[in-house]
């Protein structure tokens, strides 16, 4: 009987010691929901080409405009992420004020970035992770 206790103890204390690592996963990063930073660039890439081709957002945002945005988006990514931001960071609400988009370009933008969350097939965490992200800076404009 001593034997089987000490069994069931050594067991129960193995199956803690391994919990763990067999138990809950942390919550991805938003980097990592994308894909990583080559996931990213791809979508940054699709992003930019989709504001520069919507006429409600285009008349607001140039080509160096949106070079910038993508910056941001970059650094807005990072931000979220918990992790350090790029040596260029660029803040992407300061960006987007500055434009003073008025409601069709704000609405462009959302359009435009759930166009490029499709383009580069973003998972349905991602997309979400990431529309949250960039309605989260429009709503401040």
């Amino acid at each position: 009987m001593l034997r089987y206790l000490r069994f069931t103890a050594v067991l129960a204390l193995a199956a803690l010691a391994f919990a763990p690592t067999t138990g809950c996963k942390e919550a991805a990063t938003l980097l990592e929901n994308v894909g990583g930073t080559n996931m990213l660039s791809q979508f940054n890439d699709a992003l930019g080409a989709n504001l520069l081709a919507t006429p409600s957002v285009s008349k607001f945002l140039d080509a160096g405009a949106v070079d910038m945005v993508k910056r941001g988006i970059t650094s807005e990514v990072a931000k979220a992420s918990g992790m350090p931001m790029p040596s260029d960071g660029v803040d992407l609400a300061a960006v987007l004020k500055e434009k003073n988009m008025d409601a069709a370009g704000v609405q462009g933008f959302k359009d435009s970035a759930d166009k490029a969350c499709k383009d580069v097939a973003l998972s349905p965490d991602a997309t979400k992770g990431m529309m949250s992200m960039i309605n989260g800076v429009l709503k401040g404009l």
